[in-house]
């Protein structure tokens, strides 16, 4: 919980620190999966501005599919959002042909796939 919080206070610093110009950005797989690995992987390094920016929009992203798809049921309330994370880079890693296509779309399949709803 405390590599979430300083992710996102981060992420915040890096907005701010950023011109919204400099950083070329993109929602790829490719682009976002590093952010990714950087949320789960335990590091006393701080991130740079880019790195936090690609943690923070991950992060944001799996969060949100899962309060938001109703068709994702997580396995117990203890269920984490690193677990969450874990889900979408075991995910992507097994699909390399699909790094290019839209991370969104590859994270939502991957919970979709690995915590449906038995309803």
């Amino acid at each position: 919980m405390v590599r979430f919080l300083r992710v996102a206070a981060a992420t915040s610093l890096a907005l701010l620190a950023v011109d919204s110009e400099a950083v070329a950005f993109n929602d790829r797989a490719t682009d976002l999966l590093p952010g990714c690995r950087g949320v789960v992987v335990a590091s006393t390094k701080v991130p740079s501005a880019t790195e936090a920016l690609t943690e923070g929009t991950c992060f944001g992203i799996v969060v949100g599919i899962t309060f938001a798809d109703n068709r994702i049921c997580t396995p117990s309330p203890s269920s984490t959002y690193e677990q969450a994370i874990r889900v979408v880079i075991d995910y992507v890693d097994k699909r390399p042909a699909r790094l290019n296509e839209d991370f969104t779309v590859l994270a939502q399949e991957a919970l979709r796939a690995a915590w449906p709803c038995k309803r």
